[in-house]
């Protein structure tokens, strides 16, 4: 993920930011749209913001899914499995 410094508020980053925030809610409430838009190539700070947006979605979903099936082996006695 790319990070930018939000001190300097220009239009790049402003852009970069309502990208990233669309491309989050659009994953989370219509994930098959924002697949698809996810794809679009283009290195405008909007488009790059939204893929970020998308990706930073798609890692939560992975890390809660993770925490969950952890959860679940230990409730099952299995232990800190080495990966």
């Amino acid at each position: 993920m790319i990070h930018f410094n939000m001190d300097n508020n220009s239009k790049e980053n402003i852009e970069y930011q309502k990208g990233f925030n669309e491309g989050y809610l659009v994953a989370q409430h219509l994930p098959e749209l924002s697949n698809s838009l996810a794809k679009i190539e283009s290195t405008s700070p909007r488009i790059e913001g939204f893929h970020d947006g998308h990706q930073q979605l798609l890692l939560e979903q992975i890390r809660k899914q993770r925490i969950n099936r952890d959860d679940k082996n230990k409730e099952k006695g299995f232990d800190d499995f080495e990966r």
